[in-house]
């Protein structure tokens, strides 16, 4: 059995426990940068100008019996009386913000007040052909109930 002077076990202890306080200390101060990065569900910014045909537009629903918002992302077709056309998107993987268009197409008249946020234009993602109908807008979604 090694026999270890009491010292440097109390030195190794020591570097130890300051070790764990920085990665803490660093944790935390990660968190409180990351929540700042998110978009409260209740607090969206408002939009400065009309979505335009083509943009991707995320858009809330107040679902029934207990009003709980859901979120969809969706494409706008066309803007008229006040209202949207969307053609709505599958989250295919709501960690990494992956989207696909579905086989068949989900498209809906949502009021103006239903847009809650304009998407930046989405990449393109996968290299194999069943993958490169992915798309991801590089915004974090978790905090939102997407469907």
């Amino acid at each position: 059995m090694l026999n270890v002077p009491s010292d440097l076990e109390e030195s190794s202890t020591q570097v130890r426990n300051e070790w764990k306080n920085i990665v803490s200390s660093d944790l935390e101060f990660s968190r409180e940068d990351d929540v700042n990065d998110f978009i409260a569900p209740d607090n969206f910014p408002r939009l400065e100008k009309t979505a335009e045909r083509d943009n991707f537009v995320l858009v809330e629903f107040e679902m029934q019996p207990n009003n709980k918002k859901a979120f969809y992302v969706g494409k706008v077709l066309l803007y008229e009386n006040k209202e949207y056309e969307i053609n709505f998107l599958l989250c295919r993987n709501k960690t990494f913000g992956q989207f696909a268009f579905p086989d068949v197409a989900d498209i809906l008249r949502v009021p103006e007040t239903s847009n809650k946020v304009r998407l930046p234009t989405p990449r393109k993602l996968g290299c194999a052909k069943r993958r490169q109908s992915y798309m991801s807008f590089g915004v974090d979604f978790n905090l939102l109930n997407i469907l």
